[in-house]
């Protein structure tokens, strides 16, 4: 039970809570601690529709992260173009990418 209520903690980003449940039940979460805040901050820039910060802050933490994880970078590009449409961007942005050759981390636009 320990165990759960940790991965929520860690998962939440309640690092506070969890450091004393570390404490009191002796109970280790599967990551730093201190990684969590960097973890936190990318979730809420991908849940806010900031796909481009949340990528930047993903290479800032662990450039290997998005190379060595093709499924993770292709749901982030994913994200990234439901945004472009919801935000009405998607012509501009898309006429501006369609000169050959522009690519990015093996993704072409």
């Amino acid at each position: 039970m320990n165990k759960l209520v940790m991965n929520f903690l860690v998962t939440e980003g309640y690092v506070e809570a969890a450091k004393i449940i570390r404490m009191e039940s002796g109970t280790h979460p599967d990551i730093d601690l201190a990684t969590i805040t960097d973890r936190m901050a990318v979730k809420k820039a991908a849940q806010c529709g900031n796909v481009e910060d949340a990528i930047e802050k993903i290479n800032d933490l662990n450039p290997e992260i998005l190379d060595t994880n093709p499924q993770l970078f292709f749901q982030l590009q994913q994200q990234r173009l439901i945004e472009l449409i919801r935000n009405g961007r998607i012509n501009s942005e898309w006429k501006s990418r369609r000169s050959p050759g522009v690519c990015s981390r093996g993704a072409c636009f």
